[in-house]
């Protein structure tokens, strides 16, 4: 069974592109938050790759949500961003800044940050 990958970003481009590269992995790709806790809702994930600029709720908003709806899941959370933030998700890039993935990226970079996440769990602090 491969490993299970769930990608939220509203930027359907990119999601398409992390498909392509991340295609070793069963990949799930949704454009809100709110998709991303439906799929949370539905099955566990061994990791999610969440942006944290998002329309709706943000990035941090799915965080504060995941434990609620699949508790342990919220280990498995691993964040994107391109640079503009609120105060909450400033908050956990602070308290986690190895759980960050700040974009643009390398591909190669994304792949270790995405077998580190699906491989070696780790709290993120809230």
């Amino acid at each position: 069974m491969r490993t299970s990958l769930l990608i939220i970003d509203d930027d359907e481009h990119l999601g398409v592109v992390l498909q392509r590269v991340l295609r070793g992995y069963d990949v799930v790709f949704v454009t809100s938050a709110e998709d991303g806790l439906l799929r949370v809702a539905e099955r566990p994930f061994d990791g999610i790759l969440c942006d944290l600029t998002l329309p709706g709720k943000s990035g941090a908003d799915f965080f504060a949500k995941v434990a609620q709806l699949r508790p342990g899941q919220e280990r498995r959370v691993r964040f994107m961003t391109g640079g503009a933030t609120d105060d909450d998700a400033e908050l956990l890039i602070a308290r986690n800044p190895g759980a960050v993935l700040h974009k643009p990226f390398e591909l190669e970079k994304l792949r270790q940050f995405v077998a580190d996440l699906t491989t070696a769990p780790r709290s993120i602090a809230v």
